[in-house]
């Protein structure tokens, strides 16, 4: 057993702690993608979604906590970010192979540790009130880090691998 945020006692395999337990390890695997990038201003977008990550994290511990933020500034911000990350970029010639430099294959797993956690937080959903903006901006992470992976190997002059079908 362990205590939510408020001393509520839970299963340590509750569907409450998956979720933000999900969201804390993405925010781990996010750090280490901001220490193998060189890109300052890359960098910086990854230590404000960290930021985001541990009010989500805050969010998804407390059952009361939910009318208490509103993130939609958050995810506006996260929609500009890609877009102008997306300005840089090709254009899109078919679904890529994670992988390529260090940087950009640590997006892809952050990308895959993303999704997981937007199950988590759509299972937690299903019994319990989740803020609409918490899953908008999970959602919408996993696309970021997408980019962050292509304009990673872009930076460092590595092509993308196509998938072959």
């Amino acid at each position: 057993m362990t205590s939510l945020v408020g001393g509520k006692r839970v299963s340590k395999c509750c569907v409450r702690l998956e979720a933000y337990g999900t969201v804390d390890e993405l925010n781990s695997n996010m750090g280490l993608l901001c220490a193998l990038c060189c890109d300052e201003t890359v960098q910086n977008v990854i230590m404000d979604c960290q930021n985001a990550l541990f009010t989500i994290g805050a969010q998804l511990a407390a059952e009361d906590a939910v009318a208490d933020y509103d993130g939609g500034l958050l995810v506006q911000g996260m929609e500009r970010c890609i877009d102008e990350f997306q300005q840089v970029l090709t254009p899109w010639r078919g679904f890529t192979l994670p992988g390529g430099v260090q940087s950009a294959a640590q997006a892809h797993v952050c990308r895959t540790v993303c999704r997981r956690a937007e199950r988590c937080i759509l299972r937690l959903g299903e019994e319990a009130r989740v803020a609409a903006w918490i899953l908008q901006y999970i959602n919408r992470l996993s696309d970021l880090l997408y980019v962050i992976a292509l304009r990673e190997n872009m930076l460092h002059g590595k092509q993308e691998v196509i998938w072959r079908k």
